[in-house]
């Protein structure tokens, strides 16, 4: 049955591998994803093993205190956040690429986009652990996750211009249209839940 089951670890490691070539700005990187309605399904699963990584983020950056503050339960929200804003997007943009006249390129985008933002997640932690276990100072975690943000803003821009097929200036109206559509929603998320 469609999307009933778990992706295989040779789907997730051709999806990572495809990520991989895709943050090195080479378009083959698609390929290695599954652009099809199962590998949508597949996809999504990338939200939920997302979840662990982004709590754990979360509570690295609140610290002690705030970490007790904010509760289990914040933290199963936050986590719900993360995997309905994925989910909303993808029906969301389901409806925006017909106006784009890039409808046909639904999967290729969607596939992509979620193993990257994946990825991004698992990626974005890595100054919140080696600031938590002291091998660098606040100060060079902050510079490092600006670094960090750069590089996955451009990353996710040539994915978007890569599996959209459009252009450079195209790529990066949606791109910001994207980042402003999940800042809105995380926060419109965050007071409903």
């Amino acid at each position: 049955m469609t999307g009933s089951t778990l992706p295989t670890q040779t789907e997730i490691a051709s999806s990572l591998y495809g990520c991989w070539r895709l943050f090195l700005g080479d378009e083959t990187g698609l390929q290695y994803f599954r652009r099809d309605l199962d590998g949508l399904w597949s996809a999504l699963w990338a939200l939920v093993f997302a979840v662990p990584v982004y709590v754990l983020k979360i509570a690295l950056d609140l610290g002690g205190e705030s970490v007790t503050l904010l509760g289990f339960d914040g933290m199963v929200i936050e986590a719900e956040i993360l995997v309905l804003s994925g989910v909303i997007y993808a029906l969301a943009i389901y409806y925006i690429l017909p106006a784009l006249e890039r409808e046909s390129r639904y999967f290729d985008y969607m596939v992509a986009y979620l193993w990257v933002g994946m990825a991004q997640v698992y990626i974005h932690t890595v100054p919140s652990i080696l600031r938590a276990i002291g091998v660098i100072p606040d100060q060079g975690a902050s510079f490092m996750a600006v670094v960090l943000v750069l590089a996955m803003l451009w990353w996710s821009w040539f994915m978007t211009r890569t599996a959209l097929n459009v252009n450079g200036g195209q790529a990066g109206i949606i791109l910001a249209g994207t980042v402003i559509y999940e800042f809105i929603l995380a926060i419109s998320l965050s007071r409903l839940l």
